[in-house]
């Protein structure tokens, strides 16, 4: 959960420091195909993932309780995680499932809350340009916020591009698995406490994403974002199917990236003039 000016971690870097340059990747890229090189490097990556996983299972735990809370079955809740592979998208489906919304307003919305990756994905293209589809379809599914952060940390980002792979295929693969043991876990205790857990439902999903949400209002367009996403939402509260909740999160969406564009257009204007 599953935000200065921001500068690429693959432009090039200096040549003296800690970046190589071309013959050196090139060397490490030669070396890489070592036997047992690619072990190597998805062992460093899983371990490079567990920090971030730590704090992650106790969501997993959360959130298969949640699930079989709001009516579905233990394998139902763990095959949406692993379809969706995004805790955010995870508990909100869960919350409309529980207030019976319509499937297409589910998956709708749960895409909506992960637009974001495209961008991530986009910020990675250089490091996937050359790579099979077969390896850019299985890395693509692996992108999730902390596999974002492990990959762009400088050290990282410079890693020759089989080690990235390699590298970033561990991190992924340690946060996916992670996710669903932790998912299946919470599902299997919280079918236990099912019945309680559904009497309060409410109130754990909201605070989490009240956590989520204050986390994110860290620029204009963001707090634009939420403040017209929550007019749209009370504005069309009493639409059917909970279909008010998607047309308001796109609204939002909108009015945020509209904004942001308004304010960089007015700051390339003030720079040249």
């Amino acid at each position: 959960m599953r935000s200065g000016t921001a500068v690429s971690p693959f432009l090039p870097p200096p040549k003296r420091n800690t970046m190589m340059n071309v013959h050196d990747l090139a060397a490490e890229d030669i070396l890489d195909q070592r036997p047992g090189s690619r072990s190597a490097h998805l062992r460093a990556g899983a371990a490079a993932s567990l920090p971030l996983l730590a704090s992650a299972f106790p969501m997993g735990l959360v959130g298969g309780a949640l699930g079989v809370a709001s009516g579905l079955s233990i394998g139902q809740t763990t095959a949406l995680a692993a379809l969706l592979n995004s805790g955010t998208a995870q508990f909100l489906a869960f919350k409309l499932i529980q207030v019976h919304a319509a499937p297409a307003v589910v998956i709708c919305t749960s895409l909506t809350l992960s637009l974001r990756m495209v961008m991530y994905g986009l910020s990675l293209r250089a490091k996937v340009r050359q790579l099979s589809t077969i390896w850019r379809v299985v890395l693509g599914f692996g992108l999730i916020d902390a596999v974002f952060m492990v990959m762009t940390v400088p050290a990282h980002s410079a890693y020759a591009p089989r080690r990235w792979r390699w590298f970033y295929l561990g991190v992924s693969g340690a946060m996916y698995g992670g996710w669903i043991l932790a998912t299946v876990i919470g599902a299997s205790l919280g079918e236990t406490i099912a019945t309680h857990l559904r009497a309060g439902l409410d109130f754990p999903l909201v605070a989490v994403f009240g956590a989520m949400l204050a986390s994110t209002l860290s620029s204009r367009s963001a707090m634009t974002a939420c403040t017209v996403a929550a007019v749209a939402a009370l504005l069309t509260l009493s639409w059917p199917y909970h279909i008010g909740l998607l047309v308001s999160t796109l609204v939002g969406v909108a009015a945020g990236a509209g904004l942001d564009r308004l304010i960089c257009v007015r700051k390339t204007v003030t720079e040249e003039s």
